[in-house]
């Protein structure tokens, strides 16, 4: 979802709010990086570290992040004006996910960098290509589309290149979720899973 919201920014932002707010798509676009970069680790993180009972951790991390937003955001305000606020959001959510992504490693032992790599390089990729058409096309509709388009087909075609079970695993959740809105029962019956499973039977 990143990649095609970052792609379409450049048009998006004009297009819903009037071209006196096309500066704040500089700070959409670095704030959806911020969390395209960080998120990965952040939501696994967290339910894992609450989990063992390291609340503070996490409250820790957030304080460490807000801390570091407001600080670097005041400091470049009056220079880069409301670009600040979406720039400065990198190092702060960067530093959340590292403070939290050492801690997992120390309690489960898992590597958790190399498995996010192939999808958060896609990503970046796919922001900057969408960003690149609609930025080309202008501020209207059809460069909303366009950015957004561009945005997600690169992505998905990267990812395809370098790790397709990504993609299996994401159609497997959005045919599990499809099931789920359709079905009118509720429960593990109505969605053909077996009692005590966490998702869709695996092939």
């Amino acid at each position: 979802a990143v990649a095609p919201l970052v792609g379409a920014s450049p048009a998006l932002i004009p297009v819903l709010l009037g071209e006196r707010w096309s500066d704040s798509s500089d700070a959409l676009a670095l704030a959806a990086v911020a969390f395209l970069l960080s998120l990965p680790v952040a939501v696994v993180a967290s339910a894992y570290i609450y989990a063992h009972g390291h609340v503070r951790a996490v409250l820790g991390s957030a304080l460490a992040e807000a801390a570091i937003w407001i600080a670097l955001a005041l400091a470049l305000l009056p220079s880069l004006g409301v670009t600040a606020a979406g720039l400065a959001a990198i190092p702060a959510r960067l530093t959340g996910a590292v403070m939290l992504g050492r801690l997992l490693s120390s309690l489960s032992g898992a590597k958790i960098v190399r498995p996010i790599v192939p999808a958060t390089f896609a990503g970046l990729v796919g922001c900057a290509a969408g960003w690149a058409t609609s930025t080309h096309l202008g501020t209207d509709l059809p460069s909303v589309v366009a950015g957004t388009a561009a945005g997600l087909l690169t992505y998905v075609v990267l990812v395809w290149a370098t790790d397709r079970s990504l993609l299996r695993q994401a159609l497997e959740m959005i045919q599990f979720s499809l099931q789920a809105a359709r079905s009118p029962a509720r429960g593990p019956t109505a969605l053909n899973v077996p009692v005590g499973s966490s998702g869709p039977r695996q092939p």
